[in-house]
């Protein structure tokens, strides 16, 4: 993951010739990013699914764990994370840990740790899922906001409680 993190970085920093004249992040593009991830996370725990919509592009790709179909566009994205006629979830626990953010212009990426639990089922009924595991994100500013516009995850085999 770290030579693919280097490589994406590497074309950030003017080897695409497309950039060249865009400068690295800032220190405040830094903490919107940060925000950013805070406000994914908030809105998970939330159950607020609009804010978490509001945290993609519209033209957004999801790339899941496991091989999982990879997911284009705003429609794609709410049907796989809310599916209908499915059992009740709700997001007990959700973080999000960037070990590094970089970028430069209105593009940048952010990797790091994630970590989850959800509760599936009913109230009485519930079970808890957890998992932890890496994440990267590709992010643009759309306008002058963030939002991610490519987001892949990994993690072990779920682990039901």
């Amino acid at each position: 993951m770290r030579h693919a993190a280097l490589a994406f970085a590497a074309m950030l920093t003017g080897c695409s010739g497309a950039d060249e004249g865009a400068v690295a992040l800032g220190d405040a593009a830094l903490a919107e990013i940060r925000r950013l991830h805070d406000t994914y996370a908030s809105a998970w725990l939330a159950d607020d699914a609009e804010a978490v919509m509001n945290c993609f592009t519209t033209d957004a790709v999801l790339i899941p764990h496991h091989g999982v179909e990879i997911v284009q566009g705003e429609e794609a994205i709410r049907e796989f994370f809310w599916p209908p006629d499915t059992t009740p979830v709700s997001v007990a626990e959700f973080t999000l840990s960037p070990d590094e953010i970089e970028g430069r212009g209105d593009l940048a990426f952010a990797r790091g740790r994630f970590r989850l639990q959800l509760m599936l089922g009913e109230e009485q009924n519930a079970r808890a899922y957890s998992n932890a595991g890496n994440y990267m994100m590709v992010l643009r500013r759309d306008p002058e906001v963030w939002r991610v516009t490519r987001y892949i995850w990994n993690d072990p085999p779920s682990q039901i409680q």
